[in-house]
């Protein structure tokens, strides 16, 4: 079996993990890059010398606009190559150690998120009681509480939504995941949702201006991420937040925050549905700062 089919096999494997639609495209995205670059056919091809080479070949990586690639982003690039190498380990195939493939300390892995006073400040802009302040306050503490990615966060549908339960059950392309919902949440989604007489099945949708309740016609009202990305800034603003405030900024506040409510790694790790728990040591990491 060559490389390249060994690589697809653990691409499937990590769909049948339940693993998001973004872990999968990067994770395809890294070790494609590995293959493409043609250094090895066979898993036998691969030595510790040609994971020093193939690290050179990151570091001197320019796109079609000549931008190199972070320090960070070759980092994620070679942590799919050692949980591959894991995973061929653990079906008994030989391969090179996965701690022979060294990660890149010169450049210090940080997480920016927001401190507890930036925080209430955010989720407090969002205080009128009109459809949309309802909705983008759900949408602040969706963000913040459950640590959705945003392009989860706009594929939400009402029916995943189960206020009685406390959940929310995110689709994934073989499975869920289930996150529970805190009890701000709760009720910022409830407000929303009792005000929202659109039928349409998305949960977060565009609404007409002004504070009118009277939707316009269309075959897609879903919000964007781009969108999502406008309210969040707009509400930072609004709290007099310096920093660039994003829903990503939201998800790693998230994640900071569980490791300092004394949640453990693997924990964490499924909440954020991350393929890497190096991915979630960088919290970890993040709430000693």
């Amino acid at each position: 079996m060559n490389l390249k089919t060994h690589i697809e096999q653990y691409l499937n494997y990590l769909k049948s993990e339940n693993k998001s639609i973004k872990t999968l495209e990067n994770y395809q995205h890294y070790l494609m890059r590995f293959w493409n670059w043609g250094k090895a056919r066979q898993v036998s091809d691969i030595t510790d010398t040609l994971i020093k080479k193939y690290k050179q070949y990151l570091s001197n990586f320019r796109d079609e606009k000549g931008k190199k690639l972070k320090k960070v982003t070759q980092n994620y690039h070679l942590i799919a190559l050692r949980n591959f190498f894991r995973y061929l380990e653990s079906l008994g195939t030989r391969v090179l150690d996965a701690k022979e493939v060294k990660l890149d300390r010169h450049e210090k892995w940080q997480v920016g998120y927001l401190d507890h006073k930036e925080l209430k400040r955010l989720l407090k802009a969002a205080d009128g009681k009109d459809l949309r302040s309802l909705r983008d306050r759900a949408i602040l503490h969706i963000l913040f509480s459950c640590g959705l990615r945003v392009s989860e966060l706009c594929s939400l549908d009402k029916k995943q939504i189960d206020l009685d339960k406390g959940k929310i059950e995110l689709k994934m392309k073989d499975g869920s995941r289930v996150i529970p919902l805190t009890n701000p949440a709760k009720k910022a989604l409830a407000d929303y949702l009792n005000k929202m007489s659109n039928k349409d099945k998305a949960l977060f949708i565009r609404l007409p201006k002004g504070n009118k309740i009277n939707f316009i016609k269309s075959n897609d009202l879903r919000l964007t991420p781009r969108s999502i990305q406008r309210i969040v800034k707009k509400y930072a603003t609004k709290a007099g937040i310096l920093k660039k405030v994003t829903p990503h900024l939201l998800r790693h506040t998230c994640g900071t925050f569980l490791f300092r409510k004394g949640k453990d790694l693997e924990e964490v790790q499924n909440l954020l549905g991350h393929a890497s728990l190096m991915t979630t040591k960088v919290y970890k990491k993040a709430k000693k700062q």
